[in-house]
């Protein structure tokens, strides 16, 4: 009987891919054709952004742009009630137009933390891969991995990471699959993670769609 099962998304070009932040809305920012962002800049302008210091950290999550900026960015600074620039690049300028462009700021989650929906842990471009701790006190086997890489994804690890931080590799390729299971993924089903151990998958190559990636643990019998 599997104790339990971690799916995760690992957002691509320092997106969430468009996943709502836990922190909370905290308000939606009405749409204007003026509305754009500047890539090389990381600014985004917003008529009615109605900005103020309090937004500093906070999340912009973007929807229905049509260059690609879609997903959340942390707001690095506000320069003015109409402007702010973010802690992350947007992939190129844009202007709104007559594009449908939502605009909301959320609160953030804390950093490193994912946010869980629908039993699908989310995890932010800062946090270095995906980390599936399922929180176990005592030994759990592996029964089952299944991933399917982003677009672009290039190569792949996934690692042990020990009690004293310790990464163990475990299975890695050069090139990536659209989709690995578990034979694929160096037949690690089976595999004892030990009280405390958690798996660590990272991917590279500047995907352009988030990867995907379920684990099943069982607990060990003995």
């Amino acid at each position: 009987m599997s104790v339990r099962t971690i799916e995760q998304k690992m957002g691509a070009a320092s997106l969430w891919d468009g996943a709502a932040p836990s922190g909370g809305l905290v308000r939606a920012i009405v749409h204007n054709a003026a509305d754009d962002v500047v890539a090389a800049t990381k600014t985004w302008t917003f008529v009615n952004g109605a900005f103020t210091a309090d937004d500093v950290g906070r999340l912009l999550l973007m929807g229905g742009t049509a260059s690609g900026n879609d997903g959340n960015f942390t707001i690095a600074q506000v320069n003015s009630p109409t402007e702010v620039e973010s802690l992350e690049a947007p992939a190129s300028d844009e202007t709104a137009g007559a594009s449908p462009w939502t605009q909301d700021i959320y609160e953030a989650a804390a950093v490193g933390s994912a946010v869980i929906d629908n039993n699908m842990e989310s995890f932010p471009e800062s946090v270095t891969g995906g980390l599936f701790d399922f929180e176990n006190t005592r030994p759990i086997v592996i029964s089952q991995i299944m991933i399917k890489f982003g677009s672009g994804t290039t190569s792949w690890s996934l690692v042990l990471v020990d009690l004293d931080a310790v990464e163990i590799e475990l299975a890695a390729a050069s090139s990536a699959l659209p989709f690995i299971s578990t034979d694929e993924a160096g037949a690690l089903a089976g595999l004892i993670l030990l009280e405390g151990q958690a798996l660590k998958l990272t991917s590279t190559g500047g995907p352009t769609t988030a990867s995907r990636a379920r684990i099943s643990v069982d607990q060990l019998r003995g």
